[in-house]
């Protein structure tokens, strides 16, 4: 019979390739949109609950709110030890497109962020990307950001990324989106769903060096969110 791993892998066999596929030179990754979970964190449960969508997306139940012990910020994250190997992400860059619901945005001044994350090491060390603001002209619309591990800032990071990022990025045991609220206001409030729509690892050269860009298709009604 298959081992409790092998069963794993089954269920998803793209998971099981994805880290020899990240290794192939020049080859773009797309990541499964399956597989993804909520973290759970005391501290980071602003992501209540993941599902799919009827187009594939990743739909994330979300609770956001400011000055909360629980719900300042939500994490969802791609464990690849099931993978069988971990992903090689040197030379390459992380893309995530999502659709920005109204209300996502927060305080006019102090704009709620959404940040790529990567894991890695024995002790689970974290890299966070730079913060991406959220921009009221986002809102309604798809957008992509991009996160490049190996020449980004690593001021949010620990462990073996400070120590020998270049040993952390050939053995990425984690990928993950974290969505957080940055006024410290009990009045900054989002309740509703975020969809992400893709997740991919591209060779660094492939992906230019700019801002989180909203392309004109609007993306679907966003009619479940509330929030000033």
């Amino acid at each position: 019979g298959l081992s409790g791993l092998a069963a794993l892998c089954s269920g998803n066999p793209f998971l099981f390739q994805i880290g020899g596929i990240a290794n192939d030179d020049g080859q773009e990754v797309t990541v499964p949109l399956t597989g993804w979970k909520a973290q759970d964190y005391e501290d980071s449960q602003g992501i209540e609950s993941v599902s799919a969508g009827s187009n594939g997306e990743l739909v994330l139940k979300a609770r956001l709110e400011g000055e909360h012990p629980n719900f300042t910020k939500g994490e969802v994250y791609l464990d690849l030890r099931y993978a069988g190997v971990p992903a090689n992400l040197r030379g390459r860059k992380i893309v995530v497109e999502f659709e920005v619901p109204r209300g996502l945005m927060g305080d006019k001044r102090d704009k709620n962020v959404v940040q790529i994350f990567l894991k890695a090491g024995p002790d689970w060390s974290s890299f966070y990307s730079p913060r991406n603001e959220i921009e009221s002209s986002a809102e309604g619309k798809t957008v992509e950001i991009t996160f490049d591990p190996e020449n980004d800032d690593d001021q949010e990071s620990d462990g073996i990324w400070r120590e020998d990022k270049a040993s952390a990025l050939s053995e990425v045991s984690m990928i993950g989106i974290r969505f957080s609220v940055t006024k410290s206001s009990s009045d900054i409030r989002f309740n509703g769903n975020i969809r992400v729509n893709g997740v991919k690892i591209v060779p660094s050269e492939d992906v230019k060096e700019e801002k989180p860009k909203a392309p004109e298709t609007p993306a679907r009604e966003a009619s479940d969110t509330l929030g000033e």
